[in-house]
């Protein structure tokens, strides 16, 4: 009897688990960590325009390599984002990268690669570049990993959400072969006062910095 009963208790939790899951073109996908980012994608657009204060560590392994502090005001698939050493400057299809020490920027067309750091349009866009997977849950948290739909040198993003805002708390970029960039959220402010040239590079602010043109 207690065995029938195990079995049947088995076949019960197999099941539940089984339904947050379906196949499609071959692929598992899981449908309630889907659920999930959809809700946290959905919250990056009603928040937009957003400025966000972060603090990012950059390890390789278990070494902590640096830690840097940052702004990032972003609006789609535009964004500013002005670090300690480093300043970027995205109107949606440039991408400026102003390096302080050197005080050159290099001018380059965004992409996936370069894109990455615009970290509420990553998970706005996660459908198309990503599948979602349910790590675990905690206390107030969802943590779930977000796997590229084809290669890229970047092996995964895990992302920390908060149960009852949707908003992103923390995000983890592993790099294939490479550094992993752990980023917390410290400050997030929703409905920012925008301008289109907060998104361009600021000449003259900068008249010196000399223009590579990478194109």
């Amino acid at each position: 009897m207690k065995k029938s009963f195990l079995f049947f208790v088995c076949i019960f939790i197999f099941s539940l688990t089984f339904a947050q899951r379906e196949i499609v073109d071959g692929v598992v996908v899981d449908k309630q960590a889907q659920s999930i980012v959809d809700a946290v994608s959905k919250k990056v657009t009603t928040d937009s325009p957003m400025l966000i204060s972060y603090t990012m560590t950059v390890k390789s392994g278990e070494k902590t390599i640096e830690t840097q502090k940052g702004n990032l005001l972003s609006n789609g698939d535009k964004f500013r984002l002005i670090a300690q050493g480093f300043e970027d400057y995205c109107d949606g299809k440039n991408l400026w990268h102003y390096v302080k020490e050197t005080s050159e920027v290099e001018l380059s067309i965004i992409d996936q690669t370069n894109n990455i750091f615009n970290f509420p349009n990553t998970i706005k866009t996660y459908s198309k570049d990503f599948r979602p997977k349910l790590i675990r849950e905690e206390d107030v948290n969802y943590v779930i990993d977000l796997v590229p739909k084809k290669s890229t040198n970047v092996s995964k993003i895990r992302i920390v959400s908060n149960k009852s805002t949707n908003r992103i708390k923390e995000m983890i970029i592993y790099v294939r072969g490479g550094n992993t960039y752990v980023i917390n959220f410290t400050s997030y402010k929703a409905n920012q006062q925008v301008k289109t040239t907060d998104f361009s590079f600021p000449t003259q602010a900068y008249p010196n910095a000399e223009i590579i043109d990478l194109r």
